[in-house]
């Protein structure tokens, strides 16, 4: 039996919930299938065994909530358009309970759990923001708050063990997946924006030494 479809996702604006899972929904049809979970993590880097076991924990776990059907569904998909149901407890709150991203809700709670200037958060202040979110006796979402972050800081695996602001936002609003999924697959074409900044000219020269050796030749002859 073919999944129903659900047309008004298609060419309408999504809600920042419905943005942030967009990726893992590849045709647009606004069902997300286990398979496609598990292709998108694959996609943006994660192992097999990551990929297998966030599958069946997202779709075990929220599955039903975003079903119309009284009973589970046997097949455990997502439906994009009440992916707002799935919003659980000790989380940050960016999200509201319609599914909006609230930025200012963002900025505030980003800003709260980081030392200055606040662009960038560390493991450690993730860890800090957790226990800061949580609320009595809620289990289930201190569990999925810690996947949550979890899996963002092993996604993005920052060098230098501090994840940018706009990193974490780019995860929120969906649109850091494509383009991890872009690099993984042609990464010899992709450049972080971050990198083409840090270009000057100094560095332009040492990255050419034989240009610069050609010119230090000339120099000498005149």
């Amino acid at each position: 039996m073919e999944p129903r479809a659900e047309p008004h996702i298609r060419g309408a604006r999504r809600k920042g919930l419905q943005s942030h899972i967009a990726f893992f929904d590849p045709d647009q049809d606004g069902i997300i299938w286990p398979i496609d979970t598990y292709n998108g993590m694959r996609a943006i880097g994660f192992g097999v065994i990551f990929s297998l076991l966030a599958m069946v924990l997202i779709h075990l776990g929220f599955s039903w909530f975003t079903s119309d059907a009284l009973l589970p569904d046997i097949f455990w998909r997502i439906h994009v358009s009440r992916i707002n149901k799935v919003l659980h407890g000790s989380d940050t709150g960016t999200f509201t309970q319609t599914g909006d991203m609230d930025e200012r809700r963002f900025d505030y709670v980003f800003a709260l759990y980081t030392a200055p200037p606040h662009t960038h958060m560390t493991f450690q202040e993730g860890v800090r923001m957790l226990h800061g979110n949580r609320r009595s006796y809620d289990f289930f979402g201190w569990f999925v708050a810690a996947c949550d972050w979890g899996a963002t800081y092993l996604l993005l695996n920052p060098a230098d063990g501090r994840i940018a602001k706009h990193d974490v936002h780019a995860i929120l609003d969906g649109s850091l997946f494509a383009k991890l999924a872009q690099k993984n697959t042609n990464p010899e074409t992709v450049t972080k924006p971050e990198k083409l900044s840090e270009t000057s000219p100094k560095n332009t020269e040492n990255t050419h030494p034989e240009k610069n050796g050609k010119h230090g030749h000339s120099k000498r002859k005149h």
